[in-house]
């Protein structure tokens, strides 16, 4: 099933709306003279409603990490248009309707948004930009940057929010123990080159993690002891991966392209 449109989909979340049903929820990237828009299905995608977030033009997703869902009542969308700057959209209904929170510096561009709760929560972007919240999004404060100067492409947590990651378009990981205010700086196999698109914890200890190096060839990273080491877990892959969903510590998919050409990566299990 498509949604049927010309512009790409930059960011998917799913999450139950009752007992029998889940919502796909997508968001797409920014278009021209047109407002933000989100489209949700409750068929597996067999039909979509088109929803309109907001009024400014030219706004839309980047990356995967665009849309945030913690439950259906609880889903945050971050757009930017390249140019002025960024947006914070909150739903509480499934995203069929939504509210602007408002960012500490709305004139940064925030890539990807991520939450440990209904509280606690970050969203980074480029230029080494970080905003923190601890009511929801209600507030948003200027977090500490990482230091490396690079653009922050994807940011997730484990040990309950605890400790915060990012990874950057100059390839380079970095963590967190106090919600943001101190960055240091993680090394893996191939670091320092390319970019991490993408990375997603399943418990406190094991992670994944995509990074495609300047050398074009995508790869598949896991970690078993809560980010302190990252192992490869897959042959490396021609093209860029990401995007990786997590299906279990052992099982995860990563998605990406080479040329115009769509590839999907599983790790072994």
């Amino acid at each position: 099933p498509y949604v049927g449109l010309t512009t790409d989909l930059k960011s998917v979340v799913c999450f139950p709306i009752d007992s029998d049903t889940t919502r796909i929820l997508v968001a797409r990237e920014g278009v021209a003279g047109m407002p933000a828009h989100v489209y949700y299905s409750d068929d597996d995608g067999a039909n979509w409603t088109d929803v309109t977030v907001g009024g400014t033009h030219d706004y839309g997703a980047v990356y995967g990490g665009a849309l945030f869902a913690l439950d259906m009542n609880h889903i945050w969308l971050v757009t930017t248009d390249g140019v002025n700057g960024s947006e914070m959209w909150f739903s509480d209904d499934g995203g069929e309707t939504w509210t602007e929170q408002t960012l500490a510096d709305d004139t940064q561009f925030y890539y990807a948004v991520w939450f440990a709760d209904e509280d606690l929560g970050m969203v980074v972007g480029a230029a080494d930009a970080v905003e923190v919240t601890t009511d929801g999004g209600t507030t948003w404060g200027a977090g500490t940057a990482t230091g490396g100067g690079g653009d922050l492409l994807c940011v997730n947590e484990n040990a309950n929010g605890d400790i915060w990651w990012v990874g950057t378009d100059d390839g380079a990981l970095y963590y967190s123990d106090d919600q943001g205010t101190t960055w240091a700086q993680r090394g893996f196999p191939g670091d320092d080159a390319g970019a991490v698109y993408d990375l997603e914890f399943i418990t406190p200890t094991v992670g994944w993690m995509v990074h495609s190096p300047t050398d074009a060839t995508g790869r598949l990273y896991r970690t078993r002891n809560g980010g302190t080491t990252w192992e490869l877990e897959s042959a490396t892959v021609a093209g860029e991966l990401y995007s990786v969903h997590a299906c279990s510590i052992n099982k995860a998919f990563a998605v990406g392209e080479v040329d115009t050409t769509a590839i999907v990566l599983k790790s072994h299990d």
